[in-house]
C-alpha cells in the first residue's frame, strides 16, 4: 500500500444497516477444541436463541445504523431517538 490509498482509507466512512436482537451471554474461545471461532460462535447465538435469550427475527424496532469513520463509531436507531457515538484515540 502506498502513501495516497492509506491516506484514502483514513478519509473514508462505512456506513451499515443492522437489527440488534440481543447480546451473548458469556463466550469464551475454548482452547482445545477443533472448531473454529465463527463456528463457536455460531452455536453459541443458535443455544441462546433456543433458551429464548435471544430473538429469533428482528422486528422494525430493533433497525439500528452504524457508521465508522477516522473520527470514530456511531449507532442510532432507526425508529427511536437513542445515539451513541464513540471517538476513537489514536496514539
Amino acid at each position: 500500500m502506498n502513501r495516497a490509498s492509506i491516506a484514502c482509507m483514513i478519509y473514508r466512512h462505512s456506513g451499515f444497516a443492522a437489527h440488534y436482537l440481543g447480546a451473548v451471554s458469556m463466550f469464551m474461545m475454548q482452547p482445545g477444541n477443533r472448531r473454529s471461532l465463527e463456528a463457536q460462535l455460531v452455536s453459541k447465538i443458535e443455544e441462546e436463541q433456543l433458551d429464548g435469550k435471544l430473538k429469533l427475527k428482528p422486528s422494525a424496532a430493533d433497525a439500528v445504523r452504524l457508521r465508522l469513520d477516522r473520527h470514530g463509531f456511531q449507532v442510532a436507531c432507526v425508529l427511536s431517538s437513542c445515539f451513541i457515538s464513540v471517538g476513537l484515540l489514536l496514539s
